[in-house]
C-alpha cells in the first residue's frame, strides 16, 4: 500500500513537472523578445533565400513564361454556372469589418482587423466563421502596437497558427508598419485561447500583400511600399518549424514577381502551385477620409492591373519562379477577400475595376490557364467576403456609411451626428447583406495534345550576308512550338546563339506577345527582376498583362495602334510619343548595360509586326567579342581592366543620356557613333560624375568594358555609347579617343549586319556578344515600323574577365 502511494506520488509529480514545462514554454513564446533583422531592399542586397527554398538559379527552359496548362487526363468537375442569387438570414452576424485580412484553414476563415465602414475608425478583432455551422466568433484580439488593417494573413499547416504580416496601423491612410506577429490557438475549435508571439519584422513596410504558408515556410508578396503608393514585387519567406512556430533565421528574399507586386490583390493555392491575381498601385486621397487619416494617400493614379502570375510549389519541380498566367478579363483589385478556390476554378468576385465598383465575377481554371464569366452579383463592392460553404457561393458585405456615423444593432440602419451635436437614427438600407448562389458544376474532359517535335537536322542555318558572324534560320516554325517548346528546341537554341551571336528567324505567321515572352524565356536567366527595375518611360504591354514586351516604332506608326496592340505607359494611359519613338538617341549599345550592376539584359528579342517595304528604319548589329577584333594583343590587354562610368536616376536606375550622343542637340558637337572630343562634354562628365551626390537621386557606377560571357566565358565589348561618361582613371578626351577606336573596329562597315525589316521576323542578340543600333537617319519613314521587343532586366551581373 505504501509503495503504491508512492508511486501516486511519483506520478502527479513528474504530472505537475510536464504541465509546469508546458506553461513556461507558453510563458516563453508570449513573453518572447522582439527580434528585428534589417534586410536592404530587394534591388540592393537582399538577402537570398538557401536552396532548400528553390532559389532561382540557370537552366529554367520556362523561365517567366511558364503558361502552359496544367497537366491533366481524363474527366474532371468545374464550375460552370451560379444559380440565382438569394439573401440569407442568419442568427449569427460578425462585427461590422470593411478592407480586412483573410486567412483560412478548411471550414475556418478568420476575418482579422479592418476598418469600421466609414474608414475614420478601425477594429482589432479577429474573428472566425465555421462555414459549415455558419457561426461567426471573436477569437482574439490584435496587439497594440500591431497593424489594424492591410496584413497579409495566413494560417499553419495544422490550423494552430495564424500569422500577420506588417500593413497599416491605423484608420484611413495612416503609416504602415514592418512588425509582424503570430497568434497561437490552443484548445477546441470555438474556444480558443490567444497566445501572441512576436515575429521577426518584415524587411520593409507593406501594404496589403499576399501571404500563404506552404509546409514549412510562410510566403509574403508584393503589397504597397513605405509610401502606400508604389508596388514592391519581392517575395519573402520566413522558416517554420514542424509546430508551426517560426524559426530564428529571420527572413529571406526568394525572388519577385515580374510585373506583379500589386497591393490589395487575391491570391490561391491550388494544384502544388500559387496564384496571385490583379491588384493596383497608387492611391489618391480617400474620399470620406479625415485629413487627419489621409497622411499616407497621394495624388497618383490608382491602376487597377489585370495581370495575373503562378508559382509551382513543389521543390522536386525543377526552377521556381513567378511566372505570368492568362490575365484577367477586366482589372480587378481590391479582392483580398473575395477571392475564394473551388476545385481547379479560382473564383475573382466584385472588387474595383480600377476607379469603379464592379459586380462581375470572372473564373479562373488553373487547368486550362482559360477565365470564364459567371453570373454577377446583385450588388458590388471592394474587399467584401466571399466564401464557399455546402454547394452555395456566398457574398457577404458591410455597405460603406457617412463619415462619424455608427452602424446601428440591427444593421439596418445608422447613428449620425448632427451639426447640434444630437445624434439621430438614419435607414441605412443593406448596410448588411449576406447572399449566397448555388454552384452549378459540369464534368470536362481534357483534350489530347499533340506531343511536340524539334530535330535540328531539319533546321537550315546559314551565315548573315555581309558579315563574319550572325546566322538565318529557316526551316523553324515558332508560331507551332510557342509557348511551351520541346526541351530539345531550348537546348539547341541556346547553343547556337553562343556560337553566332545573333540570329535571325524567317517565318512564315507572326507571333502573338505571349509567345515572344515565353521564347525569350528559352535564353537562361539567373536573377528575378522586379518589375518597378524596367526601364522607364517605355511602351508596355500592360493591358495584356506582359510588361515585359515593349514597343518600338517610328514616326508612322501611330497612338491608336499602340493602344490596340494592348500597351500603355508606365502611368497606365496611353503611350505618349516619347515612350514609343526612341530613336533619337542613335549609337552602338548592348541593352541595358548602363545600368547597375544585376540589371543589364543578356538577350534581345525583337519581332515584327509592321514592316516598311524599303530600306530605311533598318537595325543594325555587330560582332563585339574581343577574338574577332582587328587590335593588338598590348591594346587588349589594356582594354580587359577598363571599366565604363555611368550615372543613373536612383530611383527608376535608369541612366542618364549623355547629352553629346543625342542627334540634333546643337549646344555640342555630335561626332559619328555618339564620342564627343568637345571641352564642354568633358566638362559636363566630370560635373556629373564628381557632383551626383550633391544634385539629389543621382548614382553613379562603373561596368566592365570588357565582360565574360555567362555560358562561353568568352569576352566581349558591353557598352553604351550614348550614356558613357568616359572610361575611369583615364582622361576624357583619351577615353572617347579610345573608345572610338575599338568600337569602330568592331563596328567597321565592311563587318558589320544590315537588317531590313520584314512582316513576322524574329531576331535575337547576344548582348554578351554583339552590339546593335537602328539606322542612322533612317528612322522617320512615311511607312510604319513596329517592333515588339522583349528586354528582361536581370539577366546577368556584368564580370570582368580578369
Amino acid at each position: 500500500m505504501r509503495q503504491h502511494k508512492g508511486s501516486n506520488v511519483a506520478l502527479v509529480a513528474l504530472i505537475s513537472l510536464v504541465v509546469g514545462a508546458s506553461y513556461h514554454r507558453l510563458w516563453r513564446l508570449a513573453k518572447q523578445p522582439t527580434t528585428t533583422q534589417w534586410v536592404t531592399h530587394a534591388r540592393a542586397k537582399a538577402r537570398p533565400a538557401p536552396r532548400t527554398f528553390g532559389h532561382p538559379t540557370a537552366g529554367d527552359p520556362r523561365g517567366r513564361a511558364g503558361r502552359a496548362p496544367l497537366s491533366h487526363s481524363g474527366t474532371r468537375r468545374r464550375i460552370k454556372e451560379l444559380g440565382a442569387w438569394e439573401t440569407v438570414a442568419s442568427a449569427s452576424r460578425p462585427y461590422e469589418f470593411c478592407e480586412s485580412s483573410k486567412a483560412t484553414y478548411k471550414d475556418l476563415i478568420y476575418v482579422v482587423g479592418g476598418f469600421l465602414c466609414d474608414f475614420n475608425r478601425v477594429t482589432d478583432k479577429i474573428q472566425m466563421l465555421n462555414t459549415t455551422s455558419g457561426v461567426w466568433k471573436t477569437v482574439a484580439y490584435l496587439p497594440a502596437t500591431a497593424a489594424k488593417t492591410h496584413h497579409g494573413a495566413a494560417v499553419s499547416r495544422d490550423g494552430t497558427w495564424l500569422y500577420l504580416v506588417s500593413g497599416q496601423l491605423g484608420p484611413g491612410c495612416t503609416l504602415g508598419t514592418a512588425e509582424s506577429w503570430a497568434v497561437r490557438f490552443v484548445g477546441r475549435r470555438q474556444t480558443k485561447k490567444a497566445v501572441w508571439v512576436r515575429l521577426p519584422d518584415l524587411p520593409e513596410v507593406r501594404y496589403a500583400p499576399s501571404a500563404f504558408v506552404d509546409g514549412n515556410t510562410l510566403h509574403v508578396i508584393g503589397g504597397a511600399g513605405p509610401n502606400r503608393r508604389d508596388p514592391r514585387p519581392d517575395h519573402y519567406v520566413l522558416p517554420l518549424n514542424p509546430s508551426g512556430r517560426p524559426s530564428k533565421s529571420g527572413w529571406f528574399r526568394l525572388g519577385a514577381v515580374p510585373g506583379g507586386g500589386a497591393d490589395s490583390a487575391g491570391a490561391a493555392v491550388v494544384r502544388g502551385h500559387a496564384y496571385r491575381f490583379g491588384g493596383q498601385h497608387g492611391h489618391p486621397p480617400a474620399v470620406n477620409v479625415l485629413v487627419d487619416n489621409n497622411q499616407q494617400c497621394q495624388s497618383s493614379p490608382e491602376v487597377a492591373h489585370v495581370q495575373a502570375y503562378r508559382r509551382p510549389l513543389s521543390h522536386t519541380d525543377g526552377v521556381k519562379k513567378w511566372a505570368p498566367v492568362a490575365p484577367l478579363p477586366w482589372p480587378a483589385s481590391h479582392i483580398g477577400l473575395s477571392t475564394v478556390s473551388v476545385g481547379d476554378d479560382v473564383l475573382i468576385v466584385s472588387g474595383k475595376d480600377g476607379k469603379e465598383t464592379t459586380s462581375r465575377i470572372a473564373a479562373y481554371d488553373v487547368v486550362t490557364d482559360t477565365w470564364r464569366e459567371l453570373r454577377s452579383l446583385d450588388w458590388g463592392q471592394p474587399d467584401f467576403l466571399a466564401y464557399v460553404s455546402q454547394g452555395y457561393l456566398n457574398a457577404l458585405k458591410f455597405k460603406w456609411h457617412p463619415t462619424n456615423s455608427t452602424l446601428d444593432d440591427d444593421y439596418k440602419s445608422i447613428w449620425k451626428r448632427r451639426n447640434n451635436g444630437e445624434l439621430k437614427k438614419f435607414p441605412w438600407p443593406r448596410a448588411f447583406s449576406h447572399q449566397r448562389a448555388k454552384i452549378v458544376y459540369e464534368q470536362v474532359t481534357a483534350p489530347r495534345t499533340p506531343q511536340k517535335r524539334f530535330d535540328s537536322s531539319e533546321v537550315s542555318i546559314t551565315p548573315l550576308p555581309g558579315s563574319s558572324f550572325g546566322a538565318r534560320i529557316a526551316g523553324v516554325d515558332l508560331a507551332s512550338l510557342l509557348p511551351e517548346p520541346p526541351a530539345a528546341f531550348g537546348k539547341w537554341l541556346r547553343e547556337t546563339l553562343d556560337t553566332y551571336a545573333v540570329l535571325h528567324f524567317i517565318q512564315k505567321s507572326g507571333l502573338d506577345a505571349k509567345q515572344v515572352v515565353a521564347f525569350h524565356a528559352l535564353f537562361e536567366h539567373d536573377i528575378e527582376a522586379p518589375p518597378d527595375a524596367y526601364h522607364k518611360g517605355m511602351c508596355r504591354l500592360w493591358r495584356a498583362g506582359l510588361p515585359e514586351v515593349n514597343l518600338l516604332a517610328n514616326r508612322a506608326v501611330t497612338e491608336t495602334q499602340t493602344v490596340s496592340a494592348g500597351a500603355l505607359g508606365d502611368d497606365g494611359e496611353p503611350c505618349k510619343e516619347g515612350q514609343v519613338y526612341g530613336m533619337e538617341s542613335l549609337a552602338w549599345h548592348s541593352d541595358e548595360s548602363s545600368r547597375p550592376a544585376g540589371l543589364p539584359v543578356r538577350t534581345t528579342v525583337f519581332q515584327a509586326l509592321k514592316a516598311p517595304t524599303n530600306s530605311d528604319a533598318e537595325t543594325h548589329f555587330a560582332d563585339g567579342r574581343l577574338d574577332s577584333l582587328s587590335i593588338d594583343a598590348k591594346l587588349k590587354r589594356r582594354l580587359l581592366s577598363l571599366n565604363v562610368t555611368y550615372a543613373s536616376n536612383a530611383k527608376s536606375l535608369d541612366a542618364f543620356m549623355a547629352p553629346w550622343a543625342v542627334a540634333g542637340r546643337k549646344d555640342m558637337l555630335v561626332r559619328q557613333g555618339g564620342f564627343s572630343k568637345d571641352p564642354s562634354a568633358g566638362q559636363y562628365a566630370s560635373s556629373l560624375i564628381e557632383e551626383c551626390s550633391s544634385i539629389g537621386g543621382c548614382v553613379v557606377h562603373d561596368s566592365p568594358l570588357i565582360s565574360k560571357h555567362p555560358r562561353t566565358g568568352k569576352a566581349a565589348l558591353h557598352l553604351d555609347v550614348k550614356q558613357q561618361l568616359g572610361l575611369r582613371g583615364v582622361p576624357f578626351a583619351e577615353a572617347q579617343n579610345l573608345l572610338e577606336q575599338v568600337v569602330g573596329k568592331a563596328a567597321h562597315p565592311s563587318k558589320v549586319y544590315r537588317h531590313r525589316w520584314a512582316a513576322h521576323d524574329v531576331v535575337v542578340t547576344d548582348n554578351y556578344a554583339a552590339l546593335h543600333t537602328a539606322a542612322p537617319g533612317k528612322q522617320f519613314n512615311s511607312e510604319p515600323r513596329l517592333i515588339q521587343r522583349v528586354c528582361v532586366p536581370g539577366g546577368h551581373v556584368p564580370e570582368s574577365v580578369l
